[in-house]
C-alpha cells in the first residue's frame, strides 16, 4: 500500500513521541509511506521514508490536540500534493492513530568521543499559545550559567534562534544541523529547561534530563499530569528524567539538582 502521511500540525513533542514512530512502525509491515512535513523536520523520517515533500504550515495554526483532547486544527492534505500522488492513499494525523500503541520508537544520534559537553540548555523563549509564563528569565539563567561554570562545567545553549536564548558564558549551538544537534545531544552529560520539544527529543538521544512542568492535568491522557508524560506516558526508552512539578523552579533549586547529577 502507498500512504501520503501528513501533514503534521503542531506540536514536535507529540510529532516525536507519537506520529513519527507510528509511521514507522506502519512502513515496517511493508507499506510506502511519504510523508509531507515541514522541512526541517525531515530527518525524523529519514530511516523509514519512500519519499518527502515539505510544506510549512503558519505560525500558530494551533496544536494538533488542546488539553480537551479535540484537534484545534482539523489535519488535511493540501489539494496540489492529493493530484502529486494520486496513486497514494490519503493517511492523516488523528488520536488513534497516534495513541493506539503501534509504535515503533528509535534513538537518535551517534556517540563518537564520548561526552562533548556537560550540560546543554534549552532557554526557552516562546510565547506560542500564551505560553510565555513557562518562561525562565535570562536573569535565572545567566546566574545558573555563572554558578555551574564556576564548577568547570561545559555549557551549551540549543534551540532554535527564534525560540530560545543563548545565555551568556556558554557556546551557542541554536538552529544547529539537526542530525549533528542530536549527536551533540546523545554524546552530551545532561539537558535540562522547561518543557518543549527539545526536552522530549532528550528521551529519543537517550540524553538524561531535569524538566520543569506545571502540575495540570491532561484529559487525553486520562487526567494524567505532564510528569507522569514524561515519566511514564512516553517513556520510550529508560533515558533518565527528573522532572521538578512547577514552571517556575528557584535557581537554587535548579542548581541543586544539576549540582547532585553532574556530582559537582
Amino acid at each position: 500500500m502507498k500512504y501520503l502521511a501528513g501533514p503534521w500540525c503542531g506540536e514536535w513533542g507529540w510529532e516525536l513521541m507519537t506520529w513519527v514512530p507510528h509511521l514507522r512502525w506502519l512502513a515496517s509491515k511493508g507499506h510506502k509511506v511519504h510523508v509531507i512535513c515541514q522541512p526541517w523536520h525531515e530527518f525524523f523520517y529519514s530511516d523509514f521514508m519512500s519519499g518527502y515533500d515539505n510544506w510549512t504550515f503558519n505560525e500558530g495554526i494551533g496544536d494538533l490536540w488542546n488539553f480537551n483532547a479535540r484537534p484545534t486544527t482539523k489535519p488535511f492534505v493540501p489539494t496540489k500534493f492529493k493530484n502529486k500522488y494520486p496513486d497514494h492513499e490519503i493517511y492523516l494525523p488523528n488520536k488513534e492513530r497516534c495513541l493506539n500503541g503501534k509504535q515503533m520508537p528509535i534513538q537518535y544520534g551517534v556517540v563518537y568521543l564520548g561526552a562533548i559537553y556537560d550540560l546543554i540548555i534549552h532557554a526557552r523563549k516562546e510565547n506560542k499559545y500564551g505560553s510565555k509564563t513557562r518562561n525562565w528569565s535570562m536573569s535565572n539563567w545567566t546566574t545558573l550559567a555563572t554558578l555551574l561554570k564556576d564548577k568547570g562545567l561545559s555549557i551549551v545553549s540549543m534551540g532554535s534562534k527564534h525560540g530560545a536564548y543563548h545565555v551568556p558564558g556558554t557556546d551557542d549551538l541554536r538552529d544547529e544541523y539537526l542530525p549533528d544537534l542530536c549527536d551533540t545531544m546523545a554524546a552530551s552529560r545532561l539537558l535540562i529547561g522547561p518543557s518543549s520539544g527539545p526536552m522530549h527529543l532528550g528521551e529519543l538521544t537517550g540524553t538524561p534530563r531535569i524538566v520543569w512542568t506545571g502540575p495540570e492535568k491532561q484529559k487525553i491522557f486520562g487526567g494524567a499530569t505532564n510528569k507522569e508524560r514524561y515519566e511514564r506516558i512516553w517513556k520510550q526508552f529508560d533515558t533518565p528524567v527528573k522532572v521538578i512539578e512547577e514552571w517556575q523552579p528557584s535557581v537554587e533549586k535548579v542548581y541543586k539538582a544539576v549540582a547532585k547529577r553532574l556530582c559537582v
